[in-house]
């Protein structure tokens, strides 16, 4: 039951940073991509660190268990 709801949890966290990408590549305005370049950076970098540390607690979680 346990893998089941982690492997939710990895394909959430996935789908969200696909939808995250897609809508930063598809702008509505004209000057979207200026104003939101910054933020795509910023939430590709807390992606990053929150995927990171999922997976290490994931793992120690597996190692301890």
């Amino acid at each position: 039951m346990e893998i089941l709801l982690y492997t939710i949890s990895f394909i959430l966290i996935v789908l969200s940073l696909v939808a995250t990408i897609w809508v930063a590549r598809k702008p509505g305005e004209t000057q979207y991509g200026e104003k939101t370049k910054e933020n795509f950076s910023r939430l590709t970098w807390i992606y990053s660190v929150t995927t990171l540390i999922s997976l290490i607690l994931f793992v120690l979680f597996l190692y301890w268990a």
